[in-house]
């Protein structure tokens, strides 16, 4: 397809996609659209679905990244003062530490609090920053303004919405596409909201006599078969549709990400746009934004590694089996009284199957308290994680036991139950008596 000469079509999950992006690439992005505006047609319903929509998007904007973090809502530096308070009260009975260890430890307190004091700050005033910028936005929204100006078509009479509302009902009874999957989770006409696009999508193209370049980032399976690399791969029943409707004429299904991806081979030439050496970054934010949007609702598997290759961009999981845990382990005992802590570590090396970039990665487990998966880092290089592995399912936790004189947990103890300190002191005071 030519598409300098072709009609492209935007759905409305890809404008509102815009509200999503940072300033800069959504300044970037609005440029495109300006540029190619006579190209650029708008269902009416797609018109009609973003008015009705755009205006909440600054605040889920901010509900979803710039809420109040979890880690701030936590007590736990109450709960250490506490902690340390009834270690403090004089009595004759447990619980109770040595005041060297009480010394340390509300030396370590003040320090945590005051830390924690400077990070809390930081962090609500970089939300409030942001959250203020949101909102400024949201008054002199060009994202609006610059879809506003762009072609639309106009609303079916009444007659040809009923019309094609029975039509509606009897494809979604026999799961023909597209919008079958909007029957359950929809009510009134909202459920057809998909197919009205379609079908003024069509109307378009066959009064024009243009192709079609439908940018979507609904992929459900009521419109998408499968996801490319280059491209979407829309259901067989949708070309065939359109064909028929449009006396020949083709269509293809890009995501905003990918449509953007192929406009440097048709404008490169022009060194008058200062937008298309900008193309590919802004290419790979939209695909991270995607990523990031896809590991929050596609649910992989925790046995499984999901990666995008630096080098191709391809998109590659890792079962357990190809990445082969062989684990190291490192006992540290920290002059705290807080017990032992473990640190796992473990290596692996792949090759990324399209290109045959090394991907490298390390992976680290904490165990604390024993017995305790406390946390894991994974640490990629060729590549960057979209879903990590669930480590704590890979591996197998060191059997420690508890020296009865020191409380330290360890490998192996003595026949007194004794870690190898303990029962070298022991001997040693047995052959002196």
């Amino acid at each position: 397809m030519v598409i300098l000469d072709d009609l492209v079509v935007f759905d409305t999950s890809a404008l509102c996609e815009l509200y999503r992006l940072v300033p800069t690439t959504r300044d970037e992005v609005l440029k495109i659209l300006s540029y190619m505006k006579t190209q650029i047609f708008l269902p009416h319903r797609v018109w009609m679905e973003f008015e009705r929509h755009y205006k909440e998007m600054p605040g889920k904007k901010i509900k979803e990244h710039y809420s109040k973090p979890y880690f701030l809502k936590l007590g736990y530096i109450k709960e250490l003062r506490e902690y340390l308070k009834q270690l403090e009260e004089p009595k004759g009975f447990h619980p109770y530490f040595d005041d060297i260890y009480m010394r340390k430890l509300n030396n370590h307190q003040r320090v945590v609090e005051h830390s924690m004091d400077r990070i809390r700050q930081l962090v609500m005033g970089g939300i409030e920053a942001r959250t203020k910028e949101i909102k400024e936005f949201a008054e002199n929204d060009t994202i609006h303004d610059t879809i506003e100006g762009l072609n639309r078509g106009v609303a079916y009479p009444y007659n040809e919405l009923r019309n094609l509302i029975c039509e509606g009902h009897i494809r979604y009874q026999h799961s023909i596409p597209p919008g079958y999957m909007d029957a359950k989770d929809k009510s009134s006409i909202d459920r057809f909201g998909d197919l009205i696009i379609w079908k003024q999508l069509m109307d378009a193209a066959h009064s024009k006599q243009k192709n079609v370049i439908f940018v979507i980032n609904d992929v459900k399976e009521d419109w998408i078969v499968s996801k490319k690399k280059e491209r979407l791969e829309a259901r067989e029943e949708l070309y065939d549709e359109f064909a028929a409707v449009t006396g020949g004429k083709m269509i293809e299904f890009y995501t905003l990400e990918q449509f953007v991806r192929l406009l440097p081979i048709y404008f490169s030439s022009d060194k008058d746009l200062d937008w298309v050496s900008s193309l590919g970054t802004i290419a790979d934010e939209l695909m991270y934004l995607n990523d990031v949007r896809e590991k929050f609702h596609a649910g992989l598997s925790d046995n499984f590694m999901e990666v995008r290759c630096k080098n191709c961009k391809s998109r590659v999981v890792y079962s357990a089996n190809d990445l082969s845990f062989e684990w190291e382990s490192e006992y540290t005992d920290y002059d705290r009284a807080m017990g032992t802590e473990v640190q796992y570590v473990s290596y692996a090396k792949m090759k990324c199957p399209e290109c045959g970039e090394l991907h490298s990665f390390d992976f680290e487990v904490w165990e604390y308290p024993i017995g305790v998966v406390n946390s894991q880092s994974i640490y990629c290089e060729g590549c960057y994680a979209i879903h990590e592995i669930r480590l704590a399912d890979q591996i197998t936790l060191s059997a420690l036991q508890c020296c009865a004189h020191c409380g330290r947990w360890v490998s192996e103890l003595s026949s007194f139950d004794m870690c190898e300190e303990c029962q070298d002191e022991f001997d040693w005071h047995i052959e002196i008596d």
